[in-house]
Order: C-alpha cells, then sequence, then structure tokens
C-alpha cells in the first residue's frame, strides 16, 4: 500500500512496482493497523541475535 505519487516516483527507478492498493487518502502506514508502536532498539538488538543463531 501506498500513494500513487510515491508508486509513480518508485516506477522512475525501479525495474517494476507491484502496489495493490493507492488510496486516495493515504497518508500513513501506521493509520491501518490498531498498534503500529515503535520497536525498540532492544527488541532489535534480540530479534537480531536469535536470527544468526
Amino acid at each position: 500500500m501506498a500513494s500513487e505519487r510515491a508508486c509513480q516516483q518508485i516506477r522512475l527507478v525501479a525495474d517494476g512496482v507491484v502496489c495493490l492498493s493507492t488510496p486516495s487518502t493515504f497518508f500513513a502506514v501506521g493509520q491501518y493497523y490498531a498498534d503500529f508502536a515503535q520497536t525498540t532498539d532492544d527488541e532489535v538488538r534480540e530479534l537480531l541475535g536469535l536470527a544468526v543463531t
């Protein structure tokens, strides 16, 4: 999901773009989630640590 303008700009530099939805009143990805809380640095470190083991 992205704004139509963002999809158009990406098409200028990408080999291909697939955008399933371009709502006319798109403001931010976070508006489509019930909980879009920030991930803490500690959470990121923990997940990265799990990924390499």
